[in-house]
């Protein structure tokens, strides 16, 4: 944790420094200090893409739906296979109460990684 800080204190512009800064504190069970983290990588420019499908997931386990929202769709604008973009968007859709959808994109993501369950958690 120390090395991110670190590094933060020479390139606080960095969007990949405050990305592995969110990283770590998901990893420590600091799920607030996470979550601003991948938000400050946002507010950056050339952030990691995978961040918004990392801070839409941190969200919607706290019910914050609307705002993970627009994370969910730039996840998946990025890349709609991605497995943790679907995941969030089958959250996402759960939470807004579309349980029909979210079913439908879980299926769809099970089917596609030939039955392997380990892809939706």
């Amino acid at each position: 944790h120390g090395l991110v800080e670190r590094w933060l204190s020479q390139e606080p512009d960095n969007p990949r420094a405050w990305a592995i800064k969110g990283q770590v504190a998901e990893r420590l069970f600091r799920r607030k200090e996470a979550i601003d983290a991948y938000a400050r990588a946002l507010e950056r420019r050339g952030a990691p893409i995978e961040v918004h499908a990392r801070l839409a997931r941190l969200l919607l386990e706290e019910g914050r739906a609307d705002e993970a929202g627009p994370h969910v769709e730039a996840a998946l604008k990025a890349s709609r296979s991605d497995p943790e973009a679907r995941r969030a968007q089958a959250h996402y859709l759960a939470l807004k109460g579309e349980h029909a959808d979210a079913r439908a994109t879980l299926d769809d993501l099970l089917a596609r990684a030939k039955g392997d369950p380990g892809l939706l958690y």
